[in-house]
């Protein structure tokens, strides 16, 4: 919620950037997980405050920190 470091799970994804994704509508599976950058993360960031304004106030809280934002890509077989 706008801590002042990043969260526990950002680390382990940096780590492991191999994740498995439960979502609805067939989106459920397999991923590679990356650090958004530039404007790929100014889009995403900016579809998400749509989706949920609160991160914006995450953000404020946060200071210098910038929240990450976690683009996921499909993994291949």
């Amino acid at each position: 919620g706008g801590a002042p470091k990043h969260p526990a799970w950002y680390h382990n994804v940096k780590k492991n950037p191999d994740v498995k994704v439960w979502a609805n509508k067939g989106r459920s599976g397999d991923y590679v997980a990356r650090v958004a950058q530039g404007e790929e993360r100014e889009r995403m960031w900016r579809a998400a405050i749509a989706t949920y304004p609160g991160y914006d106030t995450y953000q404020v809280r946060a200071g210098a920190r910038e929240i990450p934002v976690i683009a996921l890509s499909p993994k291949r077989a």
